[in-house]
């Protein structure tokens, strides 16, 4: 009988424990994962421009010239000439002045060849831009261009906009958990993408036909849709919600 009443006992102590344990475990998770973005618009403090100049037919600017007819090359070295003349005059320093590529640009049936160069300019603001669009001359000039945009404190930007993005991502998340009458609770994990800067819109050619001339207001208005780079910041972020 105390046998029985031993094993009943430990029996019902038994159970209180496994309703005991059961009411303690946790319960499951809720989460909720967003994603927040961050958008900013930096000046930049270094320009990459580049100009190609290619030889030409002086006939070419001669009204009805026909293309047969076209024999007296300006020479490279002339176009060159005049350009590093004009690019001084628009404030562009030697040191600024790189060459990137020289070579053949083409030849037609029974002529010679057009030889061809390109410079790249390293540029601190906007200002030289305009004045060089205003200055070059377009005979010669085979397009120019703005090949990169820059910022000496990128890195910078990229953080400030990583952390912006943080805070859009838990604004988004209260927002979304309130809606639903709940509780944001602790951030679980943060999942960081690079993000990426680029133009404002994209990199505009101000495009030059050796043969054509082109008014220096339309190169002014192509150059001015691409003068600040965007930042932009992307991060996924997993938070809890709490449990009632």
């Amino acid at each position: 009988m105390k046998k029985a009443l031993f094993l009943a006992l430990c029996l019902s102590a038994a159970v209180a424990q496994a309703q005991n344990i059961q009411s303690t475990d946790p319960q499951p998770l809720r989460y909720i994962d967003v994603t927040g973005v961050s958008e900013t618009e930096i000046d930049p403090d270094n320009i990459k421009f580049t100009i190609r100049i290619r030889e030409y037919w002086k006939e070419e600017f001669e009204k009805r010239a026909k293309e047969e007819n076209f024999k007296t090359k300006v020479p490279l070295a002339e176009i060159e000439n005049d350009l590093i003349a004009a690019l001084t005059k628009a404030g562009v320093k030697k040191e600024q002045i790189f060459v990137q590529d020289a070579g053949n640009y083409g030849r037609q049936t029974g002529k010679d060849f057009l030889n061809s160069k390109q410079f790249e300019l390293n540029l601190d603001d906007f200002k030289t831009v305009d004045k060089i669009i205003k200055t070059v001359g377009t005979r010669g000039i085979d397009y120019m261009n703005i090949s990169e945009l820059t910022n000496s404190n990128m890195e910078q930007y990229r953080l400030d906009a990583k952390v912006e993005a943080v805070k859009a991502a838990k604004a988004k998340a209260i927002m979304l958990v309130e809606a639903l009458d709940e509780e944001l609770g602790q951030v679980i994990y943060i999942n960081d993408s690079n993000g990426y800067a680029y133009p404002k819109t994209r990199m505009a050619n101000v495009m030059y036909s050796a043969g054509a001339e082109m008014e220096a207001d339309g190169a002014m208005n192509s150059i001015d849709t691409v003068r600040k780079i965007k930042l932009q910041a992307e991060v996924s972020v997993r938070f809890q919600i709490k449990n009632k």
